[in-house]
């Protein structure tokens, strides 16, 4: 008996296992994405079958694969919070090991959007591939508050009093909604319009371009905004309309309105400002129309013209300190300048994707820009030097320009890929002006000896063109590398007329010949790259070497021809490494070449200032600057970042200033600047920030530490002699910040330091401190919000321009009527009246300390009726 109940078992096990044996396994595989074709991450997707089910998660590109799959029959299901459910009975094929479903379109489920609870925690921040992305959930207080309230909150990033928005020190320049282009892009306008409300996520990117998107190289990049939206609130009307008036003559008023409704966004936008300043007045006038849309399937197109007419006046004193051979000398200028500007700007933009191997993209630009200048001018030299010197200045000025561009991309074959790119833009620059001027010579007592006029018309006119050529070939060997071979060529040309008149009273004008030029320049750039790319979902890596020639020629009216060539070898480096959500590493080398300015090149005196007299040089070459940079973030599961950075550059043939001190035709002093080659500069910055979130209860106490030491060496010339500006900028920030329903308040601690020491003659040296603290409180209840910003400065080192330790304080009250579709805005500015704007630049062997004067305190009082509807079309 058991030996027979043996034999039965083998003989079930046999055909049991022949019957697994015949069974096939499959790969099961797809992508989800919403209608708007955005990737669906973390979408749940089963396969259930009568015997079995298995389970898991879209990633971040929307992809997902089953391995192995035996079931002959099931049914898959595709779920996600907001979304429809997809659900799809699948029999297995007879032939073939993989059942790919290919894009898989959710449509959002209006009806239970609103009913919609999110219990899974999600990641404050997640650190992926070129990207930081913020969660804003895990952020946002209000749905009523706007994306710029928001930014303020999230760390490593920080808004200024005008909008300006940067990431980790680095300037955020572009706005995307989806992945998408928003409009004009334009970062401040749009993140005061938009409500946190309709956003599920913010992401900081380093855009590569729309080129690197479709080629996959990456080059310079700059940051990019790009806003994720909840599902269904990509579509929208929104704008506004403002009224403002306040003291010092203060009027304006401005509308807006955008139409978003997934490809097409229209708008048009109009503004109208005036106000009093301590010299006159200043004017603001705009407006603007946009349209992008998709003409026909897989063709977009996106256009906006701008208009802008400004009038303004200022009031400045600059204090300059300039070190040579035989001494020090100081300059003090006061002057007061007035200008109108007229603009006019036009932009299009085609994109045209036939298919999946095919790219093609077309952009034109075309521009014009009219000014008026007036200014007067009071300089008193000390030191080496005694001179006075005013200096009365009008003139105009006007410049058309155009540019247009074009890019091919096809993929060849599966293994071979071709981009091409053709540029040009073409600038014509003329202007006219008056100069007048009045040189007063002293004796080393300060004694008054003699005076000088020299009164001149100068008439330039410029014409450029620029032509460039990108050709990339890629060899792609496989999922994961290539190899790019990459070509490109850039001329630009130059044709300059300069005419110089003297003014003659009662005798009319007289040509100066040795003031006056007729040039032509031209600057061409080729380079070829060859490198080997990887690209894997942990991993990136550019790897590679290129050459550069930089050729140079100039032709000038006394028949003095120039020809230069030079020629450059530089590694191509690029590596980032993104091991987990937490944690990412990037390092990089740029090499780029810079040519000489026009100034720079042109060997006719310029007289604009008789103080500092320049003659170029058209014997310079191109510079070659190289630049390494090193980055490190990490995230905690709690929203704690950290991030250091390091960077370091250093140039060769750098275009230097020379300034010499000779005697003019009076027997006095004065400084002449040309132009000369050197290395033998260097810099070396590190930065690093530190966010906190500190759980208080249900609130959280936000604090970040952030410091940039910053070291250079830079080279000076002086009579022809070399020497050193060594340099140290320091600067550390602290910030504390608490964020609940009805209350708000932070306090900032910025402290910054910048010194220079120069070795030149006797030596120079300048420090420079500013300690600010600053204060800021919200309160809102009842629809009413009232808000308040102190801060404290204390300044020291700039030297004689009068800058003070201000204590600035300012203040509003806004109240919301109708559902928030009205608010009235009552604001006083700089309550004290103590603000001023004092700078300092480093240029050469000279350090300018800068105080401008404006009126800072003022009420304004304003009215703002808001439109804002979001998720109002169905797809």
């Amino acid at each position: 008996m058991p030996q027979k109940l043996i034999v039965l078992f083998a003989m079930l096990f046999c055909m049991y296992a022949g019957k697994l044996h015949a069974q096939k396994s499959v790969n099961v595989k797809g992508n989800i994405t919403d209608s708007t074709s955005a990737p669906l991450e973390g979408a749940n997707i089963r396969i259930v079958s009568s015997t079995d089910s298995f389970k898991l998660t879209s990633d971040a590109k929307g992809f997902f694969t089953f391995h192995s799959i035996k079931q002959q029959s099931f049914q898959l299901k595709v779920s996600y919070l907001g979304y429809l459910d997809f659900v799809k009975n699948v029999t297995a094929p007879d032939n073939g090991d993989e059942i790919n479903f290919g894009t898989i379109i959710l449509l959002t489920d209006a009806k239970n959007l609103k009913e919609v609870v999110i219990k899974n925690k999600a990641r404050p921040i997640v650190l992926k591939k070129d990207t930081i992305e913020y969660n804003v959930a895990s952020y946002h207080k209000s749905d009523e508050e706007m994306v710029q309230d928001l930014l303020k909150r999230l760390p490593g990033l920080t808004v200024d009093k005008d909008g300006n928005l940067t990431s980790e020190g680095k300037p955020v320049t572009k706005i995307r909604v989806n992945g998408k282009d928003f409009f004009t892009g334009n970062v401040s306008e749009f993140i005061k319009q938009l409500p946190v409300g309709i956003l599920s996520k913010v992401q900081i990117v380093n855009d590569y371009g729309d080129d690197a998107a479709f080629t996959g190289i990456k080059k310079t990049s700059t940051q990019t905004l790009n806003l994720v939206t909840k599902p269904g609130m990509d579509n929208g009307m929104f704008g506004n309309f403002s009224t403002t008036a306040g003291t010092n003559k203060q009027l304006g008023t401005g509308a807006s309105g955008n139409y978003w409704r997934s490809s097409r966004q229209i708008s048009a936008s109009g503004d109208i400002r005036t106000a009093k300043n301590t010299v006159g007045s200043n004017t603001y006038n705009s407006m603007g129309f946009g349209y992008g849309d998709e003409l026909a399937k897989k063709l977009n197109i996106r256009a906006n013209y701008n208009y802008n007419n400004t009038k303004s006046s200022a009031q400045n004193k600059t204090f300059t300190q300039t070190v040579n051979s035989i001494g020090q000398i100081d300059n003090d200028v006061n002057s007061i300048t007035a200008s109108r500007n007229n603009q006019h700007n036009l932009n299009a933009n085609l994109n045209y994707v036939p298919d999946t191997i095919s790219y093609i993209s077309f952009n034109a630009n075309i521009g014009l820009n009219r000014t008026n200048d007036t200014s007067f001018s009071n300089a008193q030299q000390t030191g080496v030097i005694k001179q006075g010197l005013i200096t009365g200045n009008s003139g105009n000025a006007k410049s058309p320009r155009a540019n247009a561009g074009l890019t091919i991309g096809r993929n060849l074959n599966r293994t071979n890929r071709l981009t091409a790119t053709l540029q040009y833009s073409t600038d014509n620059t003329s202007s006219n002006n008056q100069i007048n001027r009045n040189i007063r010579y002293y004796d080393t007592l300060g004694t008054f000896k003699k005076d000088s006029t020299f009164n001149s018309m100068v008439i330039n006119t410029a014409h450029s063109q620029n032509v460039s050529i990108n050709i990339i070939y890629t060899k792609i060997l496989s999922k994961k590398s290539n190899i790019d071979l990459t070509y490109s060529f850039n001329k630009n040309t130059q044709k300059t007329v300069l005419e110089t008149d003297l003014v003659k009273p009662l005798k009319g004008l007289a040509r100066i010949d040795s003031l006056s030029s007729n040039s032509s320049n031209s600057f061409s750039i080729s380079r070829l790259d060859l490198n080997y790319r990887f690209s894997g979902p942990k991993l990136n890596m550019t790897d590679g070497i290129a050459i550069q020639r930089n050729a140079m020629s100039g032709f000038y009216k006394q028949n003095d021809k120039v020809s230069i060539s030079t020629y450059n070898l530089s590694p191509v480096f690029n590596v980032s490494y993104s091991p987990s959500v937490e944690n990412q590493f990037s390092m990089s080398y740029y090499g780029f070449s810079q040519s000489p300015s026009l100034e720079q090149l042109q060997p006719v005196r310029d007289t604009h200032d008789l103080q500092n007299v320049i003659i170029g040089n058209p014997d310079l070459k191109p510079s070659f600057n190289h630049s390494i940079s090193s980055n490190y973030r990490h995230s905690s599961p709690k929203g704690q970042l950290i991030s250091f950075s390091l960077n370091t550059s250093f140039s060769q043939n750098q275009i230097i200033s020379n300034t010499k001190i000779e005697k003019d035709t009076l027997n006095s002093l004065k400084q002449i600047t040309t132009y000369l080659n050197a290395s033998g500069t260097n810099n070396v910055m590190g930065t690093y920030e530190w966010s906190i979130p500190i759980k208080i209860g249900k609130n959280v106490l936000s604090t970040s530490f952030s410091g940039i030491v910053n070291l250079g060496r830079q080279v000076v010339y002086t009579d022809n002699l070399k020497s050193f500006n060594n340099t140290r900028n320091l600067s550390q920030n602290i910030r504390t910040m608490l964020n609940l329903d009805k209350f708000g308040t932070d306090i900032v601690v910025t402290y910054m330091q910048s010194y220079n020491h120069y070795t030149v003659g006797q030596g120079l040296n300048n420090t420079t401190s500013q300690l600010t603290i600053n204060w800021g409180g919200r309160l809102n209840f009842a629809n009413t919000w009232i808000n308040a910003n102190i801060s404290k400065s204390y300044i020291h080192g700039y030297t004689n321009i009068g800058a003070n330790n201000p204590l600035i304080a300012n203040a509003s009250v806004q109240q919301s009527l109708f559902k928030n579709k009205l608010s009235l805005n009552l604001q006083v500015n700089d309550i004290f009246n103590q603000s001023n704007m004092v700078t300092q630049q480093v240029s050469g062997n000279s350090i300018i300390s800068n105080k401008s004067s404006y009126i800072t305190r003022y009420i304004t009082f304003t009215c703002v009726y808001h439109i804002s509807k979001f998720g109002i079309f169905r797809k």
